[in-house]
Formats: C-alpha cells, structure tokens, sequence
C-alpha cells in the first residue's frame, strides 16, 4: 500500500519486532514501530484510516470492545476502520468473535459497518488441494 501510495505516511505496528527484516527495503513512507493495541502511543483522530489484521486470538471477548475504542481513537472524524480475520474454532477460543463485533463497533462510534465474507474450502478434494490450501492459510499470518 505504502508503495502505492507514495504521498501517505504508513505506519505498521505490532506488539513484536517482526519488522527487523522488513526496515532496509520498505518504502520511505512506512515507519514500523512496536506497539501495544491496548494503549496505542498515539494522539486522539491522528490516522485516517487504520487497518488491523489477523488479531482473532490475540484478545480474550471480552476485551474486544475496548481495543475497538482505541482503534477508533486514533482514527480520525470520517476516517476508516477496517478488521481483517479469519474465522474458525479452535481450543475453545471465539475466534468467530469478528461477527459479535458489530456491536462494539457501533458503541465505538462506527458507522457505515459491512462485512466481506471470502470462504476459503480446506481439508476437501485430493490431499494436494487441502495441503495447498493451508499452505495459503498459513502464509496469511506473517503478513
């Protein structure tokens, strides 16, 4: 996106330096920093728009309508929050949580919510397709 947009600042944030690699060849545009979701080091509406992917399990249910809020608290009036996640069941985790969240999105202050479902077929056909399937699967988390 940054190399897309070069006029806009980016800025990736994750809890862990996964980034160390990444710093040499990224864009002049992106900044990487490491960061807690929970407390964001940032001032109130300062991103217009602020993307956050693959989560599902990093936050217990019940402390998804406050990481929401602080998502919203750096987003800028009229600016765009977006929630990518896959969906399934594992280890008695709600990893279905990004369909409840519609609530907390609404009590964040969020309008305009909609929801883009993609189904990715795993574990069918011939043992190649299911082995390539969660090959593209797993290959989603590092992003």
């Amino acid at each position: 996106m940054a190399n897309t947009h070069p006029a806009s600042e980016f800025t990736a944030a994750d809890i862990v330096d996964t980034f160390s690699d990444s710093i040499s060849s990224a864009p002049a545009n992106l900044n990487f920093l490491v960061a807690n979701t929970r407390d964001l080091p940032f001032p109130d509406n300062h991103f217009d728009f602020v993307y956050q992917a693959m989560s599902m399990a990093s936050f217990r249910e019940r402390e998804w309508p406050s990481v929401i809020r602080e998502l919203v608290r750096v987003t800028k009036p009229g600016g765009w929050v977006e929630l990518f996640d896959a969906m399934m069941s594992m280890r008695d985790v709600n990893l279905n949580y990004l369909f409840l969240k519609e609530d907390a999105l609404e009590e964040a202050g969020l309008e305009n919510i909609g929801r883009v479902i993609q189904s990715i077929p795993m574990g069918w056909g011939p043992v190649e397709i299911a082995e390539q399937s969660l090959m593209h699967f797993i290959l989603i988390w590092p992003a």
